[in-house]
């Protein structure tokens, strides 16, 4: 994905500072979470006619003892810098960096229906073979040759695929629906019969 670069280097920043990065990670997907469970409070920390002082000591007020300081003065940062309506974007960035720094995958699967529970157990059959399928291709996802992958498979749900698994790993796709095999088989027929026409002509 193709992400604005002053984002990046806000993400990058933060897990500079010597902070946990996957604790980093989890406390601000956290403060995230709740920002867009709240409206009004989003709406404060957003706003550019709240007073950035006022902020700061809401921020404080807030989260000095529930996230590391490192987070909490990020949040100052941001504020005293007019990023906040930017935070989930920036934390975005921060999941990318921690997921190229621990070897995370994650995975959009796409599935003719709900098999969520068998995908995402770690002992399942279907869930191995959608594993071993991202193995088998590295190259062509463009992950790393070599070395343990952590796949973090997020499913959704195409009827029309008709059955089998689509799996797309940043910009690449791996096609194994059924449909796909169907237009395949479609079109091998259709060029074995302009063969044999041609032939007899």
């Amino acid at each position: 994905m193709i992400r604005n670069e002053v984002l990046t280097n806000y993400a990058q920043a933060l897990l500079s500072t010597g902070v946990e990065p996957l604790v980093a990670e989890e406390a601000l997907v956290s403060i995230v979470t709740l920002f867009d469970g709240n409206k009004q409070l989003k709406a404060f920390f957003e706003s550019p006619r709240v007073k950035a002082s006022v902020k700061k000591k809401a921020i404080r007020q807030a989260f000095e003892k529930q996230v590391p300081k490192e987070v909490l003065n990020f949040l100052l940062v941001l504020v005293d810098k007019r990023r906040e309506a930017q935070l989930a974007q920036i934390v975005e960035a921060i999941i990318e960096e921690n997921d190229k720094k621990f070897s995370r995958v994650p995975a959009t699967i796409y599935l003719s229906r709900d098999l969520s529970p068998e995908v995402l157990n770690e002992g399942s059959e279907f869930g191995q073979q959608i594993k071993d399928a991202i193995d088998k291709n590295r190259e062509a996802f463009g992950l790393p040759a070599q070395g343990k992958l952590d796949i973090r498979p997020k499913v959704k749900i195409v009827p029309e695929q008709l059955g089998g698994a689509v799996i797309r790993i940043g910009d690449y796709l791996w096609d194994g629906s059924v449909r796909r095999y169907l237009n395949d088989w479609v079109k091998r027929v259709k060029e074995t019969n302009a063969q044999v026409k041609k032939a007899w002509q």
